[in-house]
């Protein structure tokens, strides 16, 4: 057995056993989760899922130390896309943001791993960091949000790593009527 395999059977067995103690914390047990998937670029910072706010943010949590981001919550704004609002005031929301948020939350529960990728520019005009939300099987949310019809592919210069892919899986939901490309045209 190779030493990754190794320390993932390790780790997967010590958190399992800590779980089931009762011993292990939240906090803990991201320490202790195994490393991404290989398809996840090798950059990406590790943390874990606190919060989905909406179609297009969510609250994260960083861990270790050492990275872009401080350990410590952070509302995490999802670079290259743009999924439909609730007005926070009013309660009203436009066509397809609730649908937005629930499938957000469905690929990032609560306490689930996941990895952040920074772009170019590390932060947008509110002080959220900007990154590419990948999961643990190797999927990019961001792209996973547009490819279903769930958001609009946006360019936010200079971010603009896998724009072509936003835009691709964009047209694709869009010819299919997916999510907010069914919503009524104002």
């Amino acid at each position: 057995m190779g030493r990754r395999v190794e320390f993932v059977v390790v780790a997967c067995v010590v958190v399992a056993a800590a779980v089931w103690l009762g011993g292990v914390g939240q906090d803990e047990a991201i320490d202790a989760a195994t490393d991404a998937n290989p398809a996840v670029p090798g950059d990406a910072q590790p943390a874990a899922v606190a919060r989905v706010v909406d179609g297009d943010t969510a609250w994260i949590r960083v861990v270790q130390v050492g990275g872009p981001l401080a350990p410590g919550d952070h509302r995490v704004r999802l670079l290259g896309i743009d999924s439909p609002e609730v007005n926070t005031q009013s309660g009203r929301a436009e066509c397809g943001a609730r649908d937005a948020q629930a499938f957000l939350r469905s690929l990032l529960p609560r306490g689930n791993r996941v990895w952040l990728e920074a772009d170019r520019e590390d932060r947008d005009r509110f002080d959220r960091p900007l990154r590419y939300v990948w999961t643990a099987d190797g999927r990019m949310t961001n792209r996973s949000l547009v490819a279903s019809g769930h958001a609009r592919a946006v360019l936010f210069q200079p971010n603009d790593r896998y724009w072509d892919l936003l835009r691709q899986v964009e047209a694709d939901a869009r010819d299919g009527a997916l999510g907010l490309w069914a919503c009524p045209q104002r």
